[in-house]
């Protein structure tokens, strides 16, 4: 916060070099990630979060990384993890039959929250384990062959499973070959 709140009153350009993603996110107006020296992304904290280049970025930024996993698309419906979908129901429009899904913990709601009614994919998954944060919990789970991690609200019960719900306007998609975004 020093670091902050100096450059604020110097109002002139700093150069900061962090390994600490929070860091960057909460202390940079624009970000620079490498990975082994190459520029995977340069913007605003904002889009680099929500709107990640590739699989590298979207798994490297953030303090519990985007859940992916292979998807394949056949006959009008995407398969991933769990679940089926009709394409119709999401934003996505590629001419791919393999995809990679990706969704920030944070998106995955529970049956305990009100936009679980709102969400078109739902499924059960028994907990692997649990990080109690205080106000909030990291909640890890099997979902298809991979583990995954929601962000839930601490004073939703302690349960062996849980009903999940993502929906299918926070899901991104990557080019299965390159990494990718699909747009």
């Amino acid at each position: 916060s020093e670091i902050k709140k100096l450059h604020n009153k110097l109002g002139t350009t700093f150069i900061y070099v962090t390994h600490d993603q929070t860091e960057a996110l909460t202390m940079g107006d624009r970000i620079v990630v490498l990975n082994n020296g190459i520029t995977q992304q340069i913007d605003t904290p904002d889009n680099i979060y929500n709107n990640p280049a590739n699989t590298f970025v979207a798994t490297f930024m953030g303090t519990n990384p985007m859940n992916l996993i292979n998807g394949d698309i056949n006959s009008g419906f995407l398969k991933f993890g769990n679940v089926s979908i009709d394409m119709n129901n999401l934003f996505l429009n590629t001419d791919k039959t393999r995809v990679v899904v990706g969704i920030r913990p944070e998106k995955i709601t529970t049956s305990y929250d009100p936009e679980y009614h709102f969400s078109q994919i739902r499924f059960k998954s028994e907990i692997i384990f649990e990080e109690n944060l205080g106000s909030y919990r990291n909640v890890y789970f099997e979902f298809g062959d991979k583990q995954f991690c929601a962000i839930i609200n601490s004073n939703i019960p302690k349960l062996n499973e849980i009903e999940f719900a993502i929906n299918p306007k926070d899901l991104r998609f990557f080019d299965y070959e390159t990494k990718e975004p699909l747009i």
